[in-house]
């Protein structure tokens, strides 16, 4: 994406020039005068399709396969900084304002809207428990986002000494941290496999104690796994209370 709002593709092994997939920054006000600082803000992938959004808060949505299956969503009336997929049918925008919507694919249009305490958002992941994202803004803290209750259901999940950059998941479930603009963070996720060495160790204590504090963990495989045992241990307990 460069300052003239539109989208270029080119080779990744040379310096070929393909095409171009889309501009913005066109027919908004559907006045002749030309647009100025025009941009290209943020864009991401999913499988085969591309999406990506510019001056208007307009987001194409294209096919890389078919580039004339191609279509426009009027998402934001202000900049958007960060896109992610949720799936094939649903994309999520963050903009400055501090607005997170979800997109439908299917009929190109807003589903759903969330409001969160900052601004200025610029990145969102999806997280390994798939009901749930991560928003980075203009804060030290990240924000943790409940989908299916569409709701932030934590505004500091993580804090950091300075404001957030960026973040991005490694493929191991490690979360990576851009602080600043310049310092570079990687910190290891609470995750089920924590759960299930605290229940080998028969920590049974200290693997509430991580549940409670990270909502991701909640409704885990892992998490009914301790409900089990803890059901069954809760039970020899009371009738050994008896018999004795």
């Amino acid at each position: 994406g460069g300052k003239h709002g539109r989208v270029m593709q080119y080779r990744y092994d040379a310096s070929s020039h393909l095409s171009r997939l889309c501009s913005f920054g066109q027919n908004i006000s559907k006045s002749k005068s030309r647009v100025q600082n025009n941009y290209v803000s943020a864009f991401a992938f999913k499988n085969n399709i591309f999406a990506s959004t510019g001056y208007g808060g307009v987001i194409t949505i294209l096919k890389m396969n078919s580039y004339t299956n191609r279509y426009n969503i009027q998402a934001s009336n202000v900049r958007i900084n960060a896109l992610c997929f949720l799936d094939d049918n649903r994309l999520v925008s963050g903009s400055v304002d501090g607005g997170i919507l979800i997109h439908s694919l299917n009929k190109y249009q807003n589903i759903k809207n969330i409001s969160t305490p900052f601004i200025n958002i610029n990145s969102i992941i999806q997280m390994p428990n798939r009901r749930y994202i991560m928003i980075s803004a203009e804060s030290k803290n990240l924000i943790l986002i409940d989908l299916k209750l569409a709701k932030v259901v934590s505004t500091n999940y993580l804090t950091f000494v300075k404001n957030i950059s960026y973040i991005r998941l490694t493929a191991e479930g490690n979360l990576i941290a851009v602080i600043d603009k310049k310092e570079l963070y990687q910190v290891e996720l609470p995750s089920q496999k924590h759960i299930k060495s605290f229940i080998l160790h028969n920590s049974l204590d200290k693997a509430y104690e991580l549940i409670d504090k990270d909502p991701m963990l909640q409704g885990t495989r892992e998490h009914t796994r301790l409900e089990v045992m803890y059901s069954k241990l809760y039970g020899k307990a009371v009738d050994a209370l008896i018999n004795s």
